[in-house]
C-alpha cells in the first residue's frame, strides 16, 4: 500500500483515508507527500455517507480527491461491511473520480460469513469497478504468517503496473521458500482460515464477556478482525486513550494499544489485540476489575 501511494501520490494530491485507520492507510499517502481527508470509520455514518462528505469538503477547497481508501472488516475497530453497504462506497468513489484502494486483509475475518465482501463482488460490475479501483490481500491473518510479507494485488492494471515499475527499484524479492509456502496456502489453506476466523471469535466472545463482568460498559463485540475496540471507561473517558492505556499496563500489567494512535477520532478508545486464550483472557479482565474498582477520579488525574 506504502509503494502504490508512493506510485501514484505525488505533492499536491489529496487522500482521503478512515478515522480511525491502521496508521499506514493515513501514512502512506503522507510519505508520497500528498494531504489526507479523513472520513468518519466510527460508523456513526453509514460508510459511503462518511466517505462522500469527506469528498464534499475535499471539493469545497477547490480540489479533488485522488485516491480514497477503505478497508473492511476494519482494523481497529473490527467493523464490517455488508455487500450493499460496500456497493455503495464504491459507487460514491467512482462518481467523484478518484481512484480506490480496498485492504482487504481481513477477508477471511467477518464473523458473520465465510467471506468479507470484495469490492469486486459487492454487486457493481466488476469492469466498472476495475476501471478505478484495487483490493489487497495478505497473508499474515488468514495464514499466521506475519512478518512474511506476502501479499497481493487485483484490479486496475494501470494502477499495478505503477506499483510493478516502482517496486523494481525498490524490491529484490521474497525468500522463495515463503513464496512457495504462501502460494500452497492460499491453494489448499482454507480450512486453516476458518479455523483462525473460528479462534478469533471465541476469544472476541471470552474478552467482550470477562470486561463486562468486570464492569467495563458499553462494550461493543466486533464483527470481525482479531481486535476489540473498547470505549474508554470512566474516570478516563475526559483523560485520553494515552492516560488510560498507560495507567493500565502500569497498575494491572494489561496491555493494550491506544486509540488515538489509530487518528485523532480512536482518542476515546483502546484497542485490545486478541492474541492470548480465553484463560490468559479471564485473568487479564480480572486484573482490570481490579484496575476499574481502584480508578477513581483523582486516580486517573495522578
Amino acid at each position: 500500500m506504502s509503494h502504490l501511494c508512493l506510485a501514484i501520490l505525488d505533492v499536491g494530491d489529496v487522500a482521503i483515508a478512515p478515522d480511525p485507520c491502521y496508521p499506514i492507510h493515513a501514512g502512506a499517502p503522507r510519505i508520497a507527500g500528498a494531504e489526507v481527508e479523513t472520513y468518519d470509520a466510527s460508523g456513526r455514518l453509514p460508510p459511503a455517507e462518511a466517505v462522500a462528505e469527506a469528498i464534499a469538503r475535499v471539493v469545497a477547497r477547490g480540489k479533488r480527491p485522488k485516491l480514497v481508501i477503505a478497508n473492511y472488516p476494519q482494523n481497529p475497530t473490527g467493523r464490517v461491511i455488508a455487500r450493499a453497504a460496500l456497493a455503495d462506497l464504491v459507487r460514491v468513489v467512482a462518481e467523484s473520480g478518484a481512484l480506490l484502494l480496498h485492504d482487504l486483509a481481513y477477508a477471511d475475518f467477518d464473523f458473520s460469513t465465510r467471506y468479507a465482501p470484495s469490492i469486486f463482488d459487492c454487486g457493481v460490475p466488476v469492469d466498472e469497478v476495475k476501471a478505478f479501483a484495487v483490493e489487497v490481500f495478505s497473508t499474515s491473518k488468514s495464514y499466521n504468517m506475519p512478518g512474511w510479507r506476502i501479499a497481493f494485488m487485483a484490479g486496475n492494471a494501470r494502477m499495478i503496473d505503477a506499483l510493478a515499475h516502482l517496486k523494481t527499484y525498490l524490491d529484490y524479492g521474497t525468500f522463495a521458500p515463503l513464496q512457495y509456502a504462501a502460494a500452497w496456502a492460499l491453494d489448499n489453506g482454507d480450512a486453516f482460515a476458518e479455523s483462525m476466523c473460528a479462534l478469533y471469535q471465541a476469544r472476541a466472545r471470552a474478552l467482550c464477556d470477562g470486561l463486562a463482568a468486570a464492569g467495563w460498559p458499553d462494550i461493543e463485540r466486533p464483527g470481525g478482525t482479531m481486535f476489540v475496540w473498547a470505549k474508554l471507561p470512566p474516570p478516563f473517558a475526559e483523560r485520553g486513550s494515552v492516560l488510560a492505556a498507560s495507567d493500565l499496563i502500569e497498575r494491572a500489567h494489561v496491555a493494550t494499544s491506544p486509540g488515538v494512535g489509530f487518528g485523532a477520532g480512536g482518542d476515546g478508545y483502546l484497542r485490545f489485540a486478541l492474541i492470548e486464550d480465553p484463560p490468559r483472557i479471564a485473568e487479564a479482565c480480572q486484573r482490570i476489575r481490579t484496575w476499574l474498582e481502584n480508578s477513581g477520579p483523582a486516580r486517573a488525574t495522578g
